[in-house]
């Protein structure tokens, strides 16, 4: 069972609220009624239900702070104390905010303009922080640097030792490309409206996001706006078991062409990562040099020593493969084009291509456009930057449409690695993946995912569930196997015991999958 969060720009936002309100014909004042409360609600039943301390709402002139304002007043409705401060302007610029401020009066609630900074830093005497503060200063719509009092109230609110409870976004990030805009609040949680943003998954808005909670709201995109980029999730793994089989052969046969006398350790992860992973039976195809170096690693795993004349083994080393893997360990040249070229070529079944085979793949593009079966390319920005002839910094700027973007011009799937992996479907579709964590910040941990991934390819499962299991599967064994060892460093053979473990019947050994398998994950 699967989880889909949708993600939209700030651009497909607008014009759902739009549609919403000018089509549906549904009160701007009912949509922030609707956001805020439900910002509440999770605020209160997650947060601070045994807290008592005061509550600070900092919310700025617009429709933002106007979302406070509604929060500030179910505060106060459910007995807490509320300290509200409209930072920039003396009232609401909206008769839709004015009108919720007046709400907050009525039921006995005060607001504090803070309109200088000689304002603001005589609040700042008088222990003005709370045990926490909502952040409803700026909105998705900040286009411009934060600068003169806004600026001052967001580096004092993140020099306090508050913890903050962002609304929508936390002010200062763009929600698009998760940039801060001169500076942004450091946020503990998030209250995402109607949809999460892409600007939490990368760039600076991975820290200052925090832990995000998707509110829903009644703002509805029209027919033609149907989001294409989703938090993709698991919570159930039963997905994962294999069908019952007779025997090896019922289970698939991948065939992996990786290692090198320089690289040999990339050949056996990725092959008992692969093998690790349920499939009948996997094939090694190595360079003849190193085929001894790594036979004796490899007991459950079948080699091939590749000849120097790597092309006269095609097309019969293909046949009765059901996946294939190249790329982890091998040699930039001649040698490794050769093999793609026949690869590609020849081959009928899922294609993964990985390390240096993507490296060469820029010179064999025109036969990526002419393969007729799934073909998913796993790159980390890095080799992305290669692909598309970018520096890493562009290729970061924006990850989820750098993905989406060379997916849909060759047609072919793309895995671009990282913390928050993006998955790239030729037809545009994105998901985001929600598991992984620094530990995982180690050579060889994108050989196992190689070969993870074509494991489960070549046990016959579409090139779409097994990308995303097999990238969050993944992540879960490195965030389980950096619990283990308390955030200190490992190394990637770590992780190929504990991928039998997401495996486990749960009436087996309840622990252990109560601890990788918990519901949802809060990101």
């Amino acid at each position: 069972m699967q989880t889909f969060l949708p993600i939209w720009y700030k651009e497909e936002i607008l014009k759902a609220e739009h549609y919403t309100m000018h089509v549906l014909g549904v009160p701007s004042e009912t949509l922030m009624e609707i956001a805020g409360y439900g910002a509440f609600g999770a605020f209160y039943q997650q947060i601070i239900s045994d807290d008592k301390k005061p509550l600070v709402v900092l919310a700025g002139p617009g429709n933002n702070g106007g979302d406070g304002l509604v929060f500030a007043r179910y505060a106060l409705l459910a007995g807490l104390q509320v300290r509200v401060c409209l930072v920039g302007a003396d009232t609401m610029v909206t008769p839709v905010g004015q009108k919720y401020a007046e709400l907050f009066r009525v039921l006995g609630g005060s607001i504090e303009p803070v309109t200088s900074k000689q304002q603001w830093s005589e609040l700042q005497k008088d222990q003005f922080f709370s045990t926490w503060v909502v952040d409803a200063i700026f909105g998705i719509g900040l286009s411009r640097p934060v600068e003169g009092l806004y600026a001052q109230v967001i580096n004092d609110l993140n020099d306090a030792q508050a913890k903050v409870f962002s609304l929508d976004v936390p002010s200062g990030l763009d929600s698009d490309s998760g940039e801060v805009l001169g500076t942004a609040v450091k946020a503990d949680i998030t209250a995402s409206f109607t949809s999460l943003k892409p600007g939490f998954y990368q760039n600076a808005g991975v820290v200052v996001a925090g832990a995000v909670q998707l509110i829903p709201t009644t703002i509805v995109g029209s027919p033609d706006l149907a989001p294409k980029t989703f938090l993709r999730n698991f919570d159930s793994q039963k997905i994962l078991h294999a069908a019952k089989a007779n025997h090896k052969g019922d289970k698939g046969h991948a065939l992996i062409f990786a290692g090198s006398l320089q690289y040999s350790g990339a050949a056996v992860l990725s092959s008992l990562a692969c093998q690790k992973s349920n499939v009948g039976l996997t094939t090694l195809a190595i360079d003849q040099h190193a085929h001894t170096i790594v036979k004796s690693q490899l007991i459950d795993v079948m080699s091939y020593p590749l000849p120097e004349n790597v092309e006269e083994v095609f097309p019969g080393i293909l046949e009765k493969k059901s996946a294939v893997l190249l790329g982890p360990g091998l040699i930039p040249g001649e040698s490794t084009q050769n093999i793609l070229r026949s690869v590609l070529r020849s081959t009928t079944v899922p294609v993964v291509i990985d390390a240096t085979a993507l490296q060469e793949l820029v010179k064999c593009w025109p036969l990526i456009q002419e393969a007729v079966s799934d073909i998913i390319l796993t790159p980390h920005p890095g080799e992305m930057g290669q692909l598309i002839g970018q520096p890493v910094a562009t290729v970061q700027k924006d990850r989820i449409k750098v993905a989406r973007s060379l997916a849909m011009s060759k047609k072919v799937w793309v895995v671009l690695k990282g913390k928050y992996t993006v998955i790239a479907k030729a037809d545009g579709q994105v998901w985001i993946n929600p598991t992984g964590d620094h530990t995982l910040s180690v050579g060889g941990t994108g050989d196992v995912l190689a070969g993870m991934l074509t494991s489960f390819l070549a046990q016959g499962m579409q090139a779409e569930p097994a990308i995303a299991q097999a990238v969050w599967m993944h992540g879960k064994i490195g965030q389980l196997r950096g619990e283990q060892t308390q955030g200190h460093a490992i190394m990637a053979s770590e992780i190929l015991p504990l991928i039998e473990m997401m495996y486990k019947d749960p009436r087996h050994d309840a622990a252990d999958r109560s601890k990788m398998h918990k519901s949802m994950v809060e990101i």
